[in-house]
């Protein structure tokens, strides 16, 4: 399905397409009766810190609930209890030591993951964080980067472009980059507001990432220059946590070896999705974010994923 093309700004690659049921049915990956936590998947969340557990926690538990083999969580000590509470499921490791020992940790863990989502209760002010960020654009296989990583990199946005341009050098897959408005402003300044799909395209095209600009109709753009906007969801998720969530689910997609394009957008599809269950259910009011954990089985089984 095309959008009309005044939906939107014209495009020099032609107008944004809706996500469709029948497109995000064709992307189910297959999960092979003999599989095991190996085959499908593991992926390393980087997160977390005082006053900010609950971010890693939602991102944590979204994960498990894509259908990953091995969640394994990077944070402070502290976080480790409240996590393990709410995902007992999940792996820990200690993000302690002076900021080039972090660093260097951080980045090992990161290669022998399927992806990595960098980003969720992280504080950007830590010192250690925003060289972790640039290592990890020049190391990790598959990179979600979300919340404190993307506010890390827009305080050095010469660096950050000189990684990602690192990054397409070496031909590595093409960065998720999952702002909302407000982050997104912190890392292409002098954008317009009002011109959503644009400067979601051009910015993906520009820096070679997949750049999911989060709102209401989500705009995914593509580094080929491909736009796609979500259909689902409602505002009952304009609330704290539910990009903690979105960014879990993605994660653990690209973890579970679905192409980027693919993993993004069923991932924002199925988010909108359980919103939509959810909100009939509960009411957009009431309904809170984790509450959607509730409902993706439903919306799995709706697109043939289960």
């Amino acid at each position: 399905m095309v959008l009309p093309i005044n939906a939107f700004s014209r495009s020099q690659e032609g107008p944004p397409r809706l996500i469709t049921r029948e497109e995000v049915a064709a992307w189910a990956p297959s999960r092979p009766i003999d599989g095991h936590k190996g085959t499908f998947g593991r992926l390393l969340i980087w997160g977390g810190s005082p006053g900010m557990s609950g971010s890693v926690c939602m991102a944590a538990k979204a994960a498990l609930r894509s259908g990953v083999g091995i969640v394994l969580v990077s944070s402070p000590a502290e976080i480790a209890a409240p996590l393990l509470t709410f995902a007992p499921e999940v792996l820990t490791r200690r993000d302690e030591g002076d900021p080039s020992m972090r660093t260097a940790a951080l980045i090992d863990e990161s290669r022998s993951a399927g992806a990595v989502l960098a980003g969720p209760g992280l504080d950007p002010d830590d010192p250690f964080t925003g060289a972790a960020v640039l290592g990890l654009i020049r190391s990790a296989p598959r990179l979600v980067l979300d919340a404190g990583a993307l506010t890390a990199a827009s305080r050095d946005l010469p660096l950050f472009r000189s990684a990602l341009r690192d990054r397409r050098a070496e031909g590595m897959e093409s960065p998720v980059l999952t702002p909302h408005p407000g982050e997104f402003s912190r890392i292409n300044p002098g954008w317009d507001l009002r011109d959503r799909t644009e400067g979601a395209r051009s910015y993906a095209v520009e820096n070679s990432v997949t750049l999911v600009l989060k709102g209401h109709d989500s705009v995914i753009s593509l580094p080929d220059g491909e736009c796609y906007i979500n259909p689902t969801g409602n505002d009952g998720l304009a609330k704290g946590g539910s990009g903690d969530i979105l960014g879990g689910l993605i994660g653990g997609f690209l973890a579970q070896r679905i192409s980027v394009s693919a993993a993004v957008c069923s991932a924002v599809y199925f988010h909108g999705l359980a919103a939509d269950f959810c909100a009939e259910a509960l009411g957009k009011r009431y309904m809170q974010p984790t509450d959607l954990f509730s409902f993706l089985t439903e919306s799995y089984r709706s697109c043939g994923w289960e």
